[in-house]
């Protein structure tokens, strides 16, 4: 008698195998995405923060700031997009870049140099924040 088919061993052994290359492809793939997620995150931020330079230059003037004094300014997300320095897209649903429009970005001053981070709402409020002497 001439079977056709695979037997119930054959099928195990192929699931095994193609359970074993699963396993071993999956960790490079989700580590992959996550280095790709860092990367636009990354671009993204120098994007914002060329877009404050920008902002800074044409809109407020670089303020004069005495040696030894800070100086913060704070610069909304929206503003930018208002000033079309930056597309609303610069965000997305799935959060893959970390910035979000309620974002502010927290721009310091101190003896010629800029120093830039983003920050959420309410840790820093639009405007100049505070000048402090003596740092």
């Amino acid at each position: 008698m001439n079977k056709k088919g695979f037997t119930l061993i054959e099928l195990i052994a192929v699931i095994i195998v193609l359970a074993a290359i699963t396993l071993l492809a999956i960790p490079p793939i989700i580590s992959s995405v996550n280095k790709n997620k860092e990367t636009i995150s990354e671009a993204s931020k120098r994007l914002v923060f060329s877009a404050v330079d920008i902002y800074i230059d044409d809109y407020l003037g670089t303020p004069s700031v005495p040696e030894d004094t800070k100086v913060t300014i704070c610069i909304p997300i929206t503003k930018l997009v208002q000033y079309k320095l930056l597309d609303n897209k610069i965000y997305n649903e799935d959060n893959q870049t970390d910035i979000q429009m309620t974002d502010v970005v927290k721009v310091s001053l101190y003896n010629g140099t800029k120093e830039k981070d983003i920050v959420r709402d309410g840790e820093c409020r639009e405007g100049y924040e505070h000048v402090e002497s003596g740092i």
